[in-house]
């Protein structure tokens, strides 16, 4: 929603994505193999402004970022 003085921050948008697969390497032994990349698109999401004060040097200026970057993630889980 709109905060004071009817202003809008900047929008939210995030990826994330899981790739799983199962290997059957013997009757007895599986192995489950998952990647997973968070932030997928490397999007930068920005917070909202500093001061929302119209008096303020740094009223409706963005100064940092929401999210973290692009990460990958693997896990090997072998069953028996």
């Amino acid at each position: 929603g709109a905060g004071a003085y009817g202003l809008y921050g900047p929008g939210f948008w995030n990826e994330d994505m899981t790739l799983n697969r199962q290997f059957t390497i013997t009757e007895r032994f599986k192995a489950d193999l998952a990647v997973e990349a968070f932030n997928v698109t490397n999007t930068t999401l920005f917070n909202g402004p500093a001061s929302l004060d119209i008096n303020n040097a740094n009223f409706g200026r963005i100064t940092s970022q929401q999210n973290t970057p692009r990460s990958l993630q693997l896990g090997l889980k072998i069953s028996f």
